[in-house]
C-alpha cells in the first residue's frame, strides 16, 4: 500500500503541474505555484494522517474513480465531476496566457480583503492604507 500511495503522489502531483504550466505556457507563474504547493502540503497532511490512524479508510479513498462505480449513473456522475475539476484547474492558466480577463493593476490584494471599497473611497477610513480603496491613496490619482 504504502509503494501504491508513494507512486500515485508522485504521479498525481506531476498531472497536476502539467495541468497547471503547460496551459499557462511558462513557468513563471507564481498562483501555479502556489496552488500547487497548497495542494501538496494539504493532501500530504491528509494522507499521512490517514496512514497512521485510519489505514482502511485510506484504501477505501484510494479505490474512487469510475472504474470503481457499478451504476451507470454513478459513472456519468463521476465523468462530469472529472471534467469539471480539470477544467477548473486549466481555465486559469488559459487565462493567463491568452489574456481573456481584464483586471486593472491597481486592484489588488486590498481591494479584496476591504469589503468598505464600495465606491465610496474617500470615507473608506476601516481600509488598510495599502488597500486602493484606502482614502489617501486617492490623492495619488490625482
Amino acid at each position: 500500500m504504502t509503494s501504491y500511495i508513494i507512486r500515485s503522489s508522485i504521479l498525481g502531483t506531476a498531472a497536476l503541474i502539467a495541468l497547471i504550466f503547460i496551459p499557462a505556457g511558462t513557468l513563471n507563474y507564481w498562483q501555479g505555484w502556489a496552488y500547487v504547493a497548497v495542494w501538496i502540503i494539504s493532501g500530504g497532511s491528509y494522507t499521512a494522517y490517514l496512514v497512521k490512524h485510519d489505514p482502511g479508510l485510506l484504501k477505501r479513498r484510494s479505490e474512487a474513480g469510475i472504474s470503481y462505480e457499478k451504476e451507470p449513473a454513478q459513472k456519468v456522475i463521476i465523468l462530469f465531476l472529472f471534467v469539471g475539476f480539470v477544467a477548473l484547474i486549466i481555465l486559469p492558466p488559459l487565462d493567463v496566457r491568452f489574456g481573456w480577463s481584464s483586471v486593472h493593476r491597481r486592484i489588488g490584494w486590498g481591494d479584496a480583503y476591504c469589503p468598505a471599497a464600495d465606491g465610496h473611497r474617500s470615507r473608506n477610513r476601516s481600509c488598510p492604507p495599502g488597500s486602493s480603496a484606502h482614502p489617501d491613496r486617492a490623492k495619488w490619482r490625482r
